[in-house]
């Protein structure tokens, strides 16, 4: 998928196609960067019978450095997720979007918040998925909150702290 890249100024220099291999592959979620290494990470998602997400990353000259692609243990709407130093943390909240009726959003016949089913007792399930690709991904469960947007994540002396306003919703 094209995005407008713009120069410093806030000028458009033009559309610029982050994933050559599937250009029109959609971003999905805020992008994130790496404030060690200055790595753009982007998150595509992929409904369907199973749900996929691609990490992405790219340098400053925008060229693709990082990708990984993995399952996922749900096909929910996500906004934001986490990225820290070894880790893209991913909070599944009970928020399920039903493939098909994607393609109502796509043609402007309904909105996101249309074609998703809230259903709290399902619960929260959190996604660690270490950058270094050979790790194990893990996956725990927790009560269902709202989680529209990140603020900060980190890793402190064997801990992975994510932070985040959680909402509690009514419903399902």
């Amino acid at each position: 998928q094209p995005v407008m890249e713009l120069d410093q100024n806030l000028e458009t220099v033009g559309e610029v196609i982050l994933d050559s291999d599937q250009p029109k592959r959609m971003i999905h979620a805020h992008w994130k960067i790496d404030p060690k290494t200055k790595t753009w990470f982007t998150l595509s998602i992929e409904f369907g019978p199973k749900t996929h997400f691609t990490v992405m990353g790219h340098d400053e000259t925008l060229v693709r450095q990082v990708k990984r692609r993995f399952s996922m243990p749900r096909g929910v709407y996500i906004h934001d997720w986490f990225l820290t130093e070894r880790y893209y943390v991913f909070i599944l909240h009970p928020a399920f979007v039903q493939p098909h009726h994607l393609l109502k959003v796509m043609a402007g016949l309904d909105t996101y918040a249309e074609i998703i089913d809230w259903i709290p007792k399902k619960g929260n399930v959190v996604v660690v998925v270490p950058r270094e690709t050979s790790a194990p991904i893990r996956h725990y469960e927790t009560d269902a909150l709202w989680a529209w947007h990140t603020l900060n994540a980190y890793e402190d002396r064997g801990e992975l702290v994510c932070d985040f306003i959680g909402m509690t919703l009514g419903g399902g």
